[in-house]
């Protein structure tokens, strides 16, 4: 049995690599923010991956985020990719932030994983939407 773990250990890591592994095992952002400004959600119904990002923001700058994800290891590690790229960013350099930046944040996915770091970037892109959106209305009222 231990030989068996081992190999499917190994198979694992070589299939999604240490960087993958190590935030899916280790996350340091994943957890719902009771105190987020802004959230917005992104999903799959193709695979049936979803996240949910909570972003609190104060001056215009990504002060903490936060993500609940329901998938594979990969989308975790591109939700923990995306926080760690955007935490204490302004908003500007945030929206700029790519799914291809995950990617490459990360060092790479396996081709049929990728689709992970789309939805990590659509969901940041919907909350700073509805955030500068939310923000043009309260102006208007």
């Amino acid at each position: 049995m231990r030989r068996r773990e081992q190999l499917l250990s190994s198979e694992v890591v070589r299939r999604y690599g240490d960087s993958v592994l190590r935030r899916f095992y280790q996350p340091r952002y994943a957890g719902r923010m009771a105190d987020a400004t802004v959230s917005a959600s992104a999903g799959n119904p193709a695979c049936g991956d979803t996240v949910t990002l909570f972003l609190r923001i104060d001056g215009g700058t990504i002060a903490a985020i936060s993500y609940l994800a329901c998938g594979c290891p990969a989308l975790v590690a591109c939700c923990e990719a995306l926080c760690e790229l955007v935490n204490g960013k302004d908003l500007d350099s945030a929206w700029e932030v790519t799914d291809e930046a995950v990617v490459a944040h990360l060092g790479g996915l396996p081709p049929q994983k990728v689709h992970c770091s789309a939805l990590a970037a659509v969901a940041l892109h919907r909350a700073i939407w509805r955030y500068v959106f939310s923000d043009l209305e309260e102006e208007h009222k």
